[in-house]
C-alpha cells in the first residue's frame, strides 16, 4: 500500500489518477471547493496539490479562471511522438552499451517476467495493471541506462499526455490483432537486447513506439480537437 507523507501528495495523487484514468477530461475545471469537500481535506492543501500538478504539467491554473486538466494540443501530441521514440531509442541503446552478458541476461529475464504480466493483466481486464507492467518494462530498461540526465528528460515527456494511456490499454483490451503486435514489439525488444548489438535495440524501441503512435487519431468531441484509435485497417 502506498503512504503519503502530506495531504497535498495524497490529494496530488487521486486528482493525477483521476486525470490518467480519464475520469477528468481535457479542459475540464477543477473548483477548489468542491474538490476540498470530495477529498475531505481544506483548500490550502488542495492549491498545493494542484500547483504541483501545473508543474507536473498535468494541470494549467490561470488567474480568475482557476484551474483546469491541461486542454489536449493535435500539434504537441505530435512532438511528444517524436520525443518519446528518440528518448526511448537512446535509453535501449544506451542499456546494451552499458551492460555486460550476464546483467544482460538478467534484465532480458526480467523484462520477460514484465511483458507475460502485461499480458496476464489485459487478458484479465486489468488495465491499470496492464499500465503498471508496461511502465516498469520500460523502466527497468530506463534504469539499466544509468543516465542520470536521461532520466530527467524523459519524465516530463512520458506525463505530457495521462489521457493517451486510458485510450491505448482500451484499445489493446478490445483488438486482440493489435495486443498479440504490441506484446512481439516487446520480444523483439528483449530479443535484440539478448543479442548485445545495440544498434538493433535502438531501432527495435523506436519502431515499438512508432506503431503505438499510429494507433492514435485525432479527432473532435464537444470540447475541440480530442485523441481518439484509429480505426483498424481493413483486411483483405
Amino acid at each position: 500500500m502506498v503512504r503519503f507523507e502530506t495531504k497535498t501528495s495524497w490529494a496530488a495523487e487521486q486528482i493525477r489518477r483521476a486525470i490518467i484514468n480519464g475520469r477528468l477530461r481535457p479542459g475540464e475545471r477543477l473548483r477548489i471547493h468542491d474538490w476540498a469537500a470530495r477529498l475531505e481535506i481544506s483548500p490550502t492543501p488542495l492549491r498545493e496539490a494542484l500547483k504541483a500538478l501545473e508543474a507536473e504539467g498535468y494541470l494549467e491554473i490561470t488567474p480568475h479562471r482557476g484551474a483546469q486538466v491541461a486542454p489536449f494540443s493535435p500539434s504537441d501530441f505530435a512532438i511528444a511522438g517524436r520525443l518519446t521514440r528518440a528518448l526511448d531509442g537512446i535509453a535501449t541503446e544506451a542499456a546494451v552499451l552499458q551492460l555486460d552478458p550476464p546483467r544482460r541476461e538478467t534484465l532480458c529475464t526480467q523484462l520477460t517476467r514484465l511483458n507475460q504480466s502485461l499480458i496476464d493483466a489485459l487478458a484479465e481486464g486489468n488495465l491499470d495493471g496492464a499500465a503498471r507492467s508496461n511502465r516498469r518494462f520500460h523502466q527497468a530498461i530506463d534504469d539499466a541506462a544509468s543516465s542520470p540526465l536521461l532520466a530527467r528528460v524523459r519524465e516530463p515527456v512520458h506525463t505530457a499526455f495521462p489521457v493517451a494511456r486510458p485510450i491505448l490499454w482500451e484499445a489493446l483490451e478490445q483488438d486482440a490483432g493489435r495486443r498479440a503486435t504490441f506484446m512481439a514489439e516487446h520480444e523483439r525488444i528483449i530479443a535484440a537486447i539478448a543479442s548485445g548489438d545495440a544498434g538493433a535495440a535502438r531501432r527495435e524501441a523506436e519502431e515499438h513506439i512508432d506503431s503505438i503512435v499510429s494507433l492514435y487519431s485525432i479527432g473532435v468531441d464537444e470540447d475541440g480537437p480530442a485523441l481518439i484509435i484509429a480505426e483498424p485497417e481493413s483486411q483483405g
